[in-house]
């Protein structure tokens, strides 16, 4: 699947989501949320090594995040 329906609204979020939150995640990680968000998506499983960035949305999808 093509990421390109993600990159703008991630963009924008990157940049709402630090002020809002007063933290700040790259724009991969934008995008990545984006698509773990997307409930046309069939996404099981995650696997990263920061957990604290993605774990609001694979909590509320029932996506379960592999780590170390």
């Amino acid at each position: 699947m093509d990421d390109i329906d993600y990159k703008e609204f991630a963009l924008e979020s990157t940049f709402s989501f630090a002020y809002n939150s007063n933290r700040s995640l790259s724009l991969v990680d934008m995008v990545i949320r984006q698509m773990l968000a997307d409930e046309r998506l069939n996404i099981s499983h995650l696997i990263s090594f920061n957990q604290g960035d993605f774990q609001d949305i694979c909590t509320r999808r029932n996506i379960q995040i592999l780590s170390d």
